[in-house]
């Protein structure tokens, strides 16, 4: 009998021994810890923007047309050139003027004689002395943004010489889908952004919007007028604008990486850190968001709740956690 119960104990310690093995070898049955760092609930105010596109325009800007026809006799601006007001930009010559000297010209290449020579020549500085140039000067402090003609070219009364561009009246003016028309009015704020100056915004108002609505792109343009109005930029710059439409005070938002999203569902969850070693899934719903942060709203979301950000994305209910990092 003593023998039998020997046995017994063995049998049943070798039994144990299988199964503490079997319960080794087997990944599934010891829950893994996932490191993971975790973020904060905080308050903060969110300011709801809307992304419009759009380019600069110059509200002033002006096309200085020959005063009468005739030889443009002297370009004194160029592209890129900034004058003043009332600075000369060009000088025209009258057809009648530019034909006597023409006229007397022609007679020194006419001439056979050295008298006849001598006085060809003496015409000739007489008709340039009595030249008839009428200068055309820029209306306005700007920059000569349009070269229209060359030296030398002739012109019709009326006809381009130069346009002129006050960079001071620079404005954005955006097309707006008639969807957001509703949200965007003055004075609200705008930063601006231009693919030519990368890493930079510009500062900005909404001053007005076009009454109605283009036909080709079912767009209204609205006008912003930016804060600076010393900046470096040029007309027909695109770029992109946000506008804050809405300001949201005192709301509870995270980072925006501790937010797990449902592609088919749109459904939203976080991670709770509950204590150091446990992770329960919450679901909530998301509002307003930034660059950076993105609110967060529902029964259990609260100031200073710490949920998972790295390491959020995947994790199922109830996961054992170690915390690496808590910013």
């Amino acid at each position: 009998m003593k023998r039998l119960c020997m046995v017994a104990v063995v049998l049943g310690g070798l039994v144990a021994g299988c199964r503490h093995a079997a319960e080794e070898d087997d990944p599934g049955s010891v829950q893994p810890v996932v490191d993971v760092q975790v973020d904060t609930v905080r308050v903060a105010t969110l300011r709801e923007r809307v992304q419009v596109t759009g380019s600069t325009r110059a509200l002033r800007q002006e096309t200085i047309g020959a005063p009468v026809a005739g030889r443009v006799a002297h370009l004194a601006a160029l592209e890129g050139d900034v004058v003043q007001a009332g600075a000369l930009v060009a000088q025209v010559e009258t057809e009648e003027s530019a034909a006597a000297v023409r006229g007397a010209e022609r007679l020194v290449g006419d001439a056979t004689t050295e008298e006849e020579r001598v006085r060809a020549g003496a015409d000739v500085e007489r008709a340039r002395t009595l030249r008839t140039l009428l200068d055309v000067r820029a209306p306005f402090d700007g920059v000569v943004a349009v070269r229209h003609l060359h030296e030398g070219e002739w012109v019709a009364a009326g006809a381009p010489l130069v346009t002129v561009v006050d960079l001071g009246s620079l404005v954005f003016v955006a097309r707006v889908p008639p969807r957001f028309l509703s949200r965007i009015h003055p004075p609200q704020d705008a930063d601006i952004r231009f693919p030519a100056w990368p890493g930079r915004a510009f500062r900005a108002r909404v001053e007005s919007a076009a009454p109605a609505v283009d036909l080709a792109s079912q767009a209204v343009e609205v006008r912003l007028r930016f804060v600076d109005r010393a900046t470096p930029l040029r007309v027909d710059l695109f770029g992109a604008a946000d506008v804050v439409v809405d300001v949201h005070a005192n709301v509870l938002c995270v980072p925006r990486r501790a937010l797990r999203r449902d592609d088919e569902t749109g459904a939203c969850t976080v991670v709770e850190a509950v204590g150091d070693s446990l992770g329960v899934v919450r679901a909530v719903t998301a509002g307003v968001e930034t660059d950076s942060l993105i609110q967060i709203t529902g029964p259990t979301v609260r100031r200073g709740m710490r949920l998972v950000g790295v390491g959020a994305h995947g994790l199922p209910d109830s996961t054992r956690l170690r915390v690496t990092d808590a910013p």
